[in-house]
């Protein structure tokens, strides 16, 4: 009996020591690197990195919802995909309208809803995003199942280092 209670705390340890090794599961993401307010992120379908992309997260407090804003690297690496991700208590239908610093982007219309939120999504020309890449702030207003304006500022600080870190 004493000998089970001398191993306890030697297994407690080990499994501690053993989670920062432990593979990731199978599409779960994981920061390669911080940049200014970004964040290059990756997620493993495999053993291997399978996409990556840069990510801004915002929690808002008061509510409890949180968006981010991702720019993915086109598998050319010359295509940039601009994505945001909102609570699923907006308007579908409305999509999100972005805008960085007074420049209008456009509309992003969502492509996909479910449980976790909603995604809409917008291939960026050249000049898009070397706006995102010079500019200051990204604005992102959509429209809640309320039909009030639900609007996001994010702040470019970082960006283009990110972007320029992406696998």
């Amino acid at each position: 009996m004493r000998y089970l209670s001398d191993l306890t705390p030697r297994l407690a340890l080990a499994a501690l020591l053993a989670i920062p090794f432990a593979p990731l599961a199978y599409g779960q993401a994981r920061i390669e690197s911080l940049h200014g307010d970004w964040a290059v992120r990756c997620t493993f379908k495999t053993s291997r990195r399978d996409n990556c992309g840069i990510t801004h997260r915002k929690r808002y407090v008061l509510d409890r919802t949180r968006v981010s804003i991702v720019v993915v690297k086109g598998r050319n690496g010359r295509g940039r995909l601009l994505r945001v991700v909102t609570p699923d208590s907006v308007d579908q239908g409305g999509g999100v309208t972005v805008r960085v610093d007074q420049h209008e982007i456009g509309k992003l219309p969502f492509v996909r809803c479910d449980y976790r939120g909603c995604i809409a999504q917008k291939a960026l020309n050249a000049k898009q995003f070397e706006l995102f890449r010079s500019g200051k702030t990204v604005y992102a207003t959509m429209i809640t199942e309320f039909g009030r304006d639900y609007d996001m500022s994010v702040s470019l600080k970082g960006f283009g280092e990110a972007y320029d870190n992406l696998p």
